[in-house]
């Protein structure tokens, strides 16, 4: 989407008045200024799209070039925003430094006209009308994101015994907990469909801890499982994330075997 540089004809005559020649100059300046210069969009936080809502933990920061050529930022705050078919996501960004802008939304009709300019506008994502995925315009994606130890959920992360403990898998695909109480009520959060997560639960010194389940879970063989009671003793816990719904299966009782 671009803007017509022409000059101006009244009453058959090209006029060339300064009045008229800085207002498509000043268009000009900033067809090239925000056309042709991709700005630095990062985020504080993490970024996630799951059931048509796209989240961002922290604030979104824009740094761009005004049309005077200075670069400046402005900032989202921490939010989301709902977006429904064909629909996509931008800000109108501000020639204040440091100023606060919106993510706000809209969409355009195939064949449809447009009613609005795209000067200072930037696009962040865009929702697909067919499969419902989000497809990143200039929202940033992080190194973390795409590198290969998070994708395969390599990473491994310690879980703090509590009353409550919640495991959030965006913080590693892995997790092991050591139990200093009784009785401890487990959440899961922010499974990834189609992902495999592990947790490896140690017994107390003294034993006979146990798990109760806040998180909605399918057992194999729906049976709720037990847990080994002996002090110290270690279970492995699978838990895939399929369509929204956690699947549960355990492993009990690991300990080395003497060769001999």
């Amino acid at each position: 989407m671009g803007t017509n540089y022409h000059l101006p004809v009244v009453a058959g005559v090209t006029n060339f008045t300064a009045a008229v020649w800085n207002l498509r100059f000043a268009a000009l300046d900033k067809g090239v200024t925000y056309g042709t210069k991709r700005p630095v969009v990062h985020c504080d936080g993490n970024i996630s799209w799951s059931a048509g809502t796209l989240n961002w933990s922290g604030t979104i920061r824009i740094v761009f070039n005004r049309e005077d050529g200075q670069a400046i930022e402005n900032i989202i705050a921490a939010g989301s925003i709902a977006l429904s078919d064909n629909e996509f996501c931008y800000v109108d960004l501000s020639e204040t430094n440091g100023a606060t802008v919106v993510m706000a939304k809209a969409g355009i009709s195939t064949g449809a006209a447009s009613n609005f300019l795209t000067l200072a506008r930037i696009v962040m994502a865009y929702r697909n009308t067919t499969n419902d995925e989000l497809y990143p315009v200039h929202l940033p994606i992080k190194y973390a994101d795409v590198d290969p130890n998070r994708y395969l959920d390599g990473r491994e992360q310690e879980i703090i015994c509590g009353d409550s403990v919640t495991i959030n898998w965006s913080l590693g695909g892995t997790a092991r907990m050591v139990f200093d109480r009784d009785t401890v009520a487990l959440t899961l959060l922010n499974g990834v469909n189609g992902k495999e997560y592990r947790l490896l639960a140690k017994q107390s010194a003294g034993g006979l801890d146990i798990f109760t389940y806040v998180t909605t879970i399918k057992w194999l063989g729906k049976i709720l499982p037990s847990l080994s009671v002996d002090g110290d003793a270690e279970d492995l816990f699978i838990f895939n994330y399929i369509n929204g719904t956690w699947y549960g299966r355990v492993y009990n009782d690991f300990g080395v075997v003497p060769s001999s």
